[in-house]
C-alpha cells in the first residue's frame, strides 16, 4: 500500500527480498520462504496551487543618494506552489534593483521597481523617489518646539529637534502637533522626517510668519506610504516658502494600526535659491489686490526677468517673463498661491489668494 501523500521517491531502483518469519521458522536457509519485489523509481506530483497576484511593499520610497532600501514582494495566494519572481527598473540610472529586491539610489530623479512572479506574470510597482544628501544646516535643530498631548516619559516633543535619531517624541492619538520656531525668517525649500521603528507616518507640514498666524501647507504627505529610516528619511522638496514657523501634523500611519505618534526627528533646510538679502528686499515689494479676482499689480520690480505662479505643493502653475506691473489670474481656480519672482542672483516670493 502506498501512501498518495508522499511526494518523494520511496525505494531506490532495484532487487529486493523478503520473508515472511512466521512461515519461516528457524529455516533461514530455505529459499522457498524468500520472494522476490522489484521496486521502480516514481513520485507523486499534486496539483500546483497558481500565484494570483502579487505586491511591492513599500508603494512609494524616499531613498538618499547612495543608500539601498530592501523592498518586499508578497505573492498572493500564501500556499501558492511558486514563488519566484523577477525585479526590473524603469531607469537603471537613477535606481538600480538586485534579484532580490535591493533597491540602490544611483542618482536624482524617480524610477519604478517592478516585480513580475513567473507563475502567471502578475505585476506591481514601488515608485522611488532618489534624493541627493541635504546641504546646509539644519534649521530646527535644538529650536524651541511645543507639542500637542501627553508625551510618554521620556520621550518629550524636544527629541524631535536634538540631532539624534536614537532619541523621539511620543503621544498617543490621531492627529498630534508640533510648532517649531526657526528664530527668524527663512526661505524653507526642504524637510526630512525620520520615524520610530521606519513607520511610514501620514503628516502635513505647514509655514507661518507668526506662531498664532495663518499657516500655508508646504508638504502633504497625508497618503504617504514611504518608511521613515535614519538612512532614508521622508523627504520633500520644494521652491522656497518664507517663514518662521514650522508646524507638522500627524494624523495616521499605513502599516501600522496601533495609536501612538513616535517620530524620531525632523530635519528643515533653506531653499539653496534665495538669500538672507533677498528675504529682507522682499519687503520692499508689494502686490495688490489680494485676494485678487481677475489680476494682480506690482511694484518695484524693475529689476526682474521672470514672474512664476506655484501651487501649495510646488507645482508650476505659471512662468512668463516681466513685462507689465500687472498680471492676468482670471484662469487660475481659486485658492492660494505662491508668486516668484527672479532674475540672476535672486528670488523672491509673494503669496497670494485667487477668489
Amino acid at each position: 500500500m502506498l501512501d498518495l501523500n508522499y511526494d518523494e521517491t520511496y525505494f531506490k531502483v532495484g532487487n529486493y527480498t523478503q520473508s515472511n518469519p512466521d512461515e519461516e521458522g528457524s529455516d533461514t536457509n530455505d529459499p522457498e520462504n524468500y520472494g522476490e519485489v522489484l521496486v521502480y523509481d516514481f513520485s507523486v506530483k499534486h496539483d500546483e496551487v497558481s500565484v494570483s497576484g502579487v505586491t511591492l511593499s513599500p508603494a512609494t520610497l524616499d531613498l538618499t543618494l547612495g543608500e539601498s532600501y530592501q523592498l518586499s514582494e508578497n505573492i498572493s495566494p500564501s500556499n501558492a506552489s511558486n514563488f519566484n519572481v523577477t525585479f526590473s527598473s524603469s531607469d537603471e540610472s537613477i535606481a538600480t534593483i538586485s534579484a532580490t529586491g535591493l533597491v540602490i539610489g544611483v542618482s536624482k530623479g524617480t524610477a519604478i521597481i517592478t516585480v513580475t512572479t513567473v507563475d502567471g506574470s502578475f505585476t506591481d510597482t514601488s515608485i522611488i523617489h532618489v534624493y541627493e544628501n541635504a546641504s546646509g544646516t539644519n534649521l530646527a535643530f535644538n529650536k524651541t518646539i511645543t507639542g500637542t498631548g501627553t508625551h510618554d516619559a521620556d520621550n518629550v516633543v524636544a527629541n524631535l529637534v536634538d540631532g539624534s535619531t536614537s532619541t523621539r517624541w511620543s503621544v498617543s492619538g490621531f492627529p498630534q502637533s508640533a510648532i517649531i520656531d526657526l528664530g527668524q525668517m527663512y526661505s524653507v525649500g526642504r524637510t526630512e522626517l525620520i520615524c520610530y521603528n521606519d513607520r511610514a507616518y501620514q503628516f502635513k507640514i505647514s509655514i507661518s510668519d507668526t506662531e498664532n498666524g495663518t499657516y500655508t501647507d508646504i508638504v502633504d504627505r497625508s497618503n504617504n506610504t514611504s518608511p521613515g529610516t535614519a538612512l532614508n528619511p521622508i523627504t520633500n522638496e520644494f521652491p522656497g516658502i518664507i517663514g518662521r514657523f514650522i508646524k507638522i501634523t500627524v494624523s495616521g500611519a499605513d502599516n501600522y494600526t496601533g495609536s501612538w505618534i513616535s517620530l524620531n526627528e525632523i530635519r528643515v533646510y533653506e531653499a539653496s535659491t534665495l538669500s538672507i538679502d533677498s528675504i529682507h528686499s522682499e519687503k520692499e515689494i508689494s502686490i495688490w489686490p489680494n485676494p485678487a479676482i481677475d489680476s494682480i499689480n506690482f511694484n518695484n520690480i524693475e529689476s526682474f526677468q521672470t514672474v512664476s505662479i506655484y501651487d501649495l505643493i510646488g507645482k508650476l502653475i505659471y512662468n512668463t517673463s516681466v513685462d507689465s506691473k500687472s498680471l492676468d489670474i482670471s484662469s487660475l481656480n481659486p485658492g492660494m498661491y505662491i508668486l516668484h519672482l527672479s532674475n540672476s542672483k535672486t528670488i523672491i516670493q509673494k503669496r497670494f489668494i485667487k477668489k
